[in-house]
């Protein structure tokens, strides 16, 4: 008899681990009979940052994924409204919004994955073509990323300081931003980091979308793209238009009075056409004949010929290509 009851208190706790509101998987067995075929998600289909890539991994591969359940791993920088593993366990996607539902998915250790509700102690998952989209994780076991707020739908919740008369910019982008020592993805030079959720001063703006920031780290200023920054409303109307000259540039330009055209290579195939008395920047050169530039329009590169245009800088310097 007394064996009896032991054997009933061992079941009776399992059963109350087995609908524990934690629901991470290194606690709770995935249910057997339940696979989830695992697709290949495309960059397009990732709601955050475009460094993320996405891991399916078969059951044999991962002792914490037995069944083949869909295997988020997203990796860090977490963007805003991502919730994450608190501690060095993977974490159940279910189909509901219970411990008995379906696992679906699974949210590797230091992972992440965005939502966009959350209900009764539940997030649900928003990554959209994937098996995981609109799936539910238990907020036992995960950290919401700020800024975020959930009441129930989840969004940013960042508001920027107010510091006096000083212009903020928070990095809104999701992921870390480059600093550069001034504006120009090809002239510019790496200096710092703008991390997601962070807020700086802003010094000057520039008409090509840069954002000149003070930071602290040392406490020096430097050239941040605009894209995916929030500028705040206090103080940023008197901030001022800076046009910076690129320090260790060669500058190309078009001295015909037509446009000339772009190739893909020397002598390749049409890429575009350069306008009469635009400016690029060249990073490389073959001989004497051709300069290879940098073409913002197409966030790409291409080559013209010397012929057609006149340099300013440090164009003997360029390597050769």
């Amino acid at each position: 008899m007394r064996i009896t009851m032991v054997l009933l208190v061992l079941a009776t706790l399992a059963c109350s681990l087995g609908q524990n509101e934690t629901d991470s998987s290194a606690q709770i067995t995935p249910i057997a009979n339940i696979t989830t075929t695992a697709t290949t998600a495309s960059s397009t289909a990732t709601p955050a940052p475009t460094n993320t890539t996405v891991a399916n991994t078969s059951g044999g591969s991962n002792p914490d994924n037995p069944n083949n359940t869909y295997l988020v791993n997203l990796p860090a920088p977490f963007p805003a409204c991502s919730v994450s593993p608190t501690g060095d366990f993977t974490v159940n996607i279910r189909s509901n919004t219970s411990t008995t539902a379906p696992i679906v998915g699974i949210l590797n250790k230091a992972a992440w994955v965005q939502v966009d509700w959350h209900n009764n102690g539940w997030y649900r998952v928003h990554y959209p073509n994937t098996p995981v989209d609109n799936m539910w994780i238990s907020d036992g076991p995960v950290t919401l990323t700020q800024p975020c707020v959930c009441a129930p739908d989840c969004t940013s919740s960042f508001t920027p300081p107010q510091t006096g008369t000083a212009c903020v910019v928070t990095n809104n982008s999701g992921e870390t931003a480059a600093i550069f020592n001034e504006p120009g993805l090809v002239t510019g030079e790496f200096i710092a980091r703008f991390q997601p959720g962070a807020t700086m001063e802003v010094m000057a703006f520039s008409t090509g979308g840069w954002i000149k920031v003070k930071f602290d780290v040392p406490n020096s200023v430097g050239w941040v793209v605009g894209r995916g920054m929030t500028v705040g409303v206090t103080g940023c109307d008197q901030i001022p238009i800076e046009e910076v000259a690129p320090t260790r540039a060669c500058q190309v330009t078009n001295i015909s009075s037509e446009p000339v055209t772009i190739f893909t290579q020397p002598d390749g195939d049409y890429f575009g056409r350069f306008p009469p008395n635009q400016h690029q920047y060249a990073v490389a050169r073959r001989g004497t004949d051709w300069y290879k530039i940098y073409v913002a329009a197409f966030s790409n590169y291409g080559w013209v010929r010397t012929a057609d245009t006149s340099t300013n800088g440090s164009c003997t310097a360029l390597p050769e290509e």
